[in-house]
């Protein structure tokens, strides 16, 4: 016999379950570690067609083991989501009207620790990966965060020549491409953003979509050709962004 509404206790059962689930946030940290590993796997062709195989299985739903990784995850947040539900028509004066404020509340902390968990680990790959793909090069401090990349083409002595770039909190990395190497870049520029200044040039020859960095503690000047308005004006805030956040002066002439 089921009991009556006011008398299940739905949010007591998820009160008392919340030490339990704190091993998401260890499942989130190494849940880019694992993502990663499947990627390298997948290139393994054996491997990459058994994986592929699987997928036709029904009771897969089709879906592939990268689709499953994020799954647990994707659950606790659903749990906020279905107590706060619950709670809309849970009377106030009902004794588990508290129990599913605490649970939530406490959910909530969990999903938020994981997220930042999460996001940290993100970065951390991300500057592996960038480190691993520009020849002789390395990021020393562990403080460095990923905030963009594109690519561009750099004037020089009225030639455009194609460029990539990567925005760090600290420091705008310019690389070009490598035809023949296990690497994929090499080093043009690394340009400490409190060094710089963003200039924005309305008309440049016949290059349009124009910006130019200029150091103020040498004489280089990056004269970045984009490929529309729209990336020119994303990237010129961005860039003034990390310089506003590094305690210089932000320029935006």
């Amino acid at each position: 016999r089921s009991l009556p509404p006011e008398e299940q206790l739905i949010g007591n059962i998820f009160k008392t379950m919340i030490d339990n689930l704190s091993c998401y946030t260890t499942y989130c940290t190494n849940q880019v570690k694992a993502i990663a590993a499947l990627e390298i796997l997948s290139k393994d062709n054996k491997l990459n067609k058994y994986f592929e195989s699987v997928k036709e299985y029904e009771e897969v739903g089709r879906e592939g083991l990268e689709s499953f990784l994020i799954q647990p995850f994707q659950r606790i947040c659903r749990y906020v989501l279905l107590l706060k539900e619950i709670q809309k028509t849970t009377p106030s004066s009902w004794a588990d009207y508290k129990n599913l404020t605490t649970a939530i509340s406490k959910i909530d902390e969990i999903v938020k620790k994981a997220n930042e968990t999460k996001r940290v680990m993100d970065n951390m790959m991300k500057l592996r990966e960038i480190t691993s793909s520009i020849d002789n090069f390395t990021l020393e401090s562990t403080s460095k965060k990923y905030i963009s990349e594109g690519e561009f083409k750099e004037i020089s002595n009225r030639h455009a020549t194609k460029r990539k770039f990567f925005l760090l909190n600290d420091y705008i990395l310019i690389v070009k491409a490598l035809k023949s190497s296990k690497k994929h870049y090499t080093l043009l520029h690394a340009i400490p953003v409190v060094n710089c200044i963003v200039w924005d040039c309305q008309n440049f020859d016949k290059y349009e979509n124009v910006f130019k960095i200029v150091r103020t503690d040498a004489t280089t000047q990056i004269i970045f050709s984009c490929y529309s308005e729209v990336q020119k004006t994303a990237w010129m805030g961005l860039i003034n962004e990390q310089i506003s956040s590094s305690g210089a002066m932000s320029f935006w002439c």
